[in-house]
């Protein structure tokens, strides 16, 4: 006796609805990198803004978009330094295990209780507190 199944795996090729798939790729959600080398910023272009820059390390190749996820607070820290996690997605596909450079630049919106940021990977963090002339840190 055939099976249910096993009749329909048998038909659907001569009707012709399996012409169109395709794998789909499961989607990336980013990943925190393995580390922050450089941050710059500096007073954005609009009041309440700064623009970031920064150099990290992934610890693969392929790593793309970097960004600043906040960490959400249940009340504003007591120092004003804001705290992110520095993601970017992960490589899709084969990768090389190598410590690869990654760039970024983002705006960020700052509040006015927000006296600075610090961005933290998995193997450090760095902080850059707000003035007016706006800098780097390294590690």
């Amino acid at each position: 006796m055939l099976k249910p199944f096993a009749l329909l795996a048998a038909l659907l090729p001569a009707t012709g609805l399996t012409d169109n798939l395709q794998p789909v790729a499961p989607p990336t959600t980013p990943a925190q990198l393995y580390s922050i080398e450089r941050l710059c910023v500096a007073a954005g272009s609009t009041a309440g803004t700064h623009t970031v820059t920064l150099e990290a390390t992934a610890s693969s190749s392929g790593w793309s978009a970097p960004q600043l996820l906040p960490y959400v607070y249940v009340r504003q820290p007591d120092d004003g330094v804001q705290d992110y996690g520095l993601v970017a997605r992960p490589p899709q596909g084969v990768a090389l295990t190598v410590l690869s450079p990654l760039k970024g630049a983002m705006v960020l919106t700052t509040p006015g209780w927000m006296k600075g940021i610090r961005v933290h990977t998995d193997r450090n963090a760095l902080q850059f507190l707000f003035d007016s002339t706006g800098g780097c840190v390294s590690d």
